[in-house]
């Protein structure tokens, strides 16, 4: 009888460690709530993390939230997060974080597992969200992020969500078993993705690897068919603005939403430094007005005849000088004559190509045949930002 209850006492210590075992084996998860919605996606780059006390979630997180965009350049190691007011911008180069307003914040991006997390208060805060961190839900933490007024408690969030949290919570517990496939890993392992697009396909020898797409002058009707083509292929450009802005609102507000770049066009030529300088702060007052906000690139037409003395006085401005190596004469030619001036002269080039095209019919017509063109082509376009290496006749990259 006492051998009996031995065995049986060993039997039931096997099973309470067994079970002790199968309890502290299981994962650890985050939930990330966006607008009252569960995300479905559980994984170690997908999941929010808490580092030295805050709470940073995966940049493309932001995906979800729509009143915001984002944009990540990979070779600057930058993350810019913006709307039509507001734009953050994470260095993780220099491990320093700041606002349109040149304001530095003490957290930074950080990156792990090659995935950049964003820390959650600072964009909450910036962007005008709500946030919270729920420690009570019984699978794991919540993270919890509404871009409107919150409605709903998170205590009742989480009593209501129970039944959700357990089918995602079930879904990730079988994603990372091994299965018969992959016995050696997972049965789906997550590739984090890259917010800058998907790679290009190989490009011809002959053809240059890179293509700036840059509209010069004012904003007018046609911009808008612009946008369009642009959106549609998926692709962004730089517009340099002149002229009034007031009347056209909506369309800088959207460029500047789609993740286009804005920069200053100079129309004429200035005897002085001091002229040059006062016709840029006056464009990019108007240009603040709107998108609270100014704008660091600068093109001109004849910029290859300023004196050193202007160049030197943009650049300790603040201001980059950027010019076109590419014209097809988009005032003065159809929108035929403008896609077949592009693919001819692009055969011809060896290095990256700046396209100057303008805001009207032809090159909105044109658009749509020159995208397809570069596509075709294997050619990749790039996008100008304040950050890259200009183009311009004198070589500058100060």
């Amino acid at each position: 009888m006492k051998r009996f209850a031995a065995v049986l006492a060993l039997l039931c210590l096997t099973l309470a460690v067994l079970c002790a075992m199968h309890v502290s084996a299981a994962p650890s998860v985050t939930f990330t709530v966006i607008n009252d919605v569960f995300t479905q996606n559980l994984s170690s780059g997908q999941m929010p993390v808490r580092i030295g006390g805050q709470v940073y979630i995966p940049y493309n997180t932001l995906s979800r939230l729509m009143s915001v965009k984002y944009y990540y350049n990979e070779k600057e190691q930058r993350v810019l997060v913006y709307n039509f007011d507001y734009t953050l911008t994470f260095d993780l180069a220099n491990s320093i974080s700041y606002d349109e307003s040149g304001v530095v914040y003490s957290h930074n991006a950080v990156r792990r597992s090659g995935t950049i997390f964003l820390p959650a208060a600072l964009i909450c805060n910036k962007f005008g969200f709500y946030f919270s961190y729920i420690t009570s839900a019984p699978l794991g933490p919540i993270v919890r992020i509404n871009t409107e007024e919150v409605t709903v408690p998170d205590s009742v969030l989480v009593e209501k969500a129970q039944e959700r949290m357990q089918q995602i919570y079930d879904a990730y517990v079988a994603s990372i078993e091994p299965s018969t496939d992959n016995p050696g890993g997972t049965s789906n392992p997550v590739t984090p993705s890259d917010p800058g697009g998907q790679n290009p396909p190989a490009s011809d020898p002959s053809a240059p690897a890179n293509v700036y797409l840059a509209f010069e002058g004012p904003l007018n009707e046609t911009t808008g068919g612009i946008l369009d083509s642009l959106s549609q292929w998926d692709e962004k450009a730089a517009f340099f603005i002149a002229g009034e802005v007031d009347g056209q609102r909506d369309t800088l507000r959207r460029i500047f939403a789609e993740g286009h770049t804005i920069g200053l066009y100079v129309p004429g030529q200035y005897a002085s430094s001091d002229e040059l300088l006062r016709a840029l702060d006056e464009q990019n007052e108007a240009l603040c007005a709107v998108l609270h906000t100014k704008a660091r690139l600068v093109w001109m037409p004849g910029s290859r005849q300023l004196t050193q003395q202007q160049r030197d006085a943009l650049i300790s401005a603040g201001y980059r000088l950027w010019e076109d190596n590419l014209d097809p004469r988009a005032d003065m030619r159809t929108a035929y004559s403008v896609r077949v001036n592009v693919r001819n002269i692009l055969r011809g080039m060896q290095y990256s190509a700046v396209v100057r095209l303008l805001s009207n019919e032809a090159s909105a017509e044109a658009l749509p045949g020159i995208l397809s063109d570069l596509r075709q082509a294997g050619n990749s376009v790039q996008t100008i930002r304040e950050w890259s290496t200009p183009v311009n006749g004198a070589r500058e990259i100060r």
